[in-house]
């Protein structure tokens, strides 16, 4: 598995030291991720970062995890990359209002396209939960099946 990352702030001898190539532009990054996770604060540089442009840069087989904080994904953007497979999944943890109320696109994305992730319960002799408090993954309906929590690298 290869890992790339952007950060505008990283060192990139400690990236290089864990085998992280650091890309020189976000544009790189979302052209190259099979899968692609946020872990950025929310400022007011990041509001919004992630919209359809960005994603309609991804590829149609990406998958993205925004576990950092709602907002910076746009849930209007996203909802409309996995409803017209620009993107192929994504994993939610958070949203830009919470909990989603029953009006907002995060209450969209949860009834068109969102699983329950079963994370730390994945044990496959016991039954998937109907509900957790951890993940939800999002995914188009045929492309759904059970995934593991690997996939929080960017494989490229």
């Amino acid at each position: 598995m290869d890992l790339i990352a952007y950060d505008p702030y990283a060192n990139p001898s400690l990236a290089a030291s864990a085998n992280v190539d650091i890309v020189p532009t976000m544009d790189e990054l979302f052209e190259r991720a099979d899968f692609l996770t946020i872990h950025t604060p929310m400022i007011a540089s990041t509001k919004g970062l992630i919209g359809m442009s960005e994603l309609s840069k991804m590829k149609p087989t990406a998958r993205i995890l925004n576990v950092a904080r709602g907002g910076i994904v746009d849930e209007k953007a996203l909802l409309e990359a996995l409803d017209s497979g620009v993107i192929a999944g994504a994993g939610i943890d958070v949203f830009t209002s919470e909990p989603p109320k029953p009006d907002d696109t995060a209450s969209k994305l949860i009834g068109k396209f969102l699983e329950t992730y079963i994370g730390p319960e994945s044990d496959p002799r016991k039954p998937i939960p109907k509900s957790s408090p951890h993940l939800t993954l999002a995914l188009r309906p045929s492309k759904l099946k059970r995934t593991s929590p690997s996939m929080y690298a960017h494989k490229c």
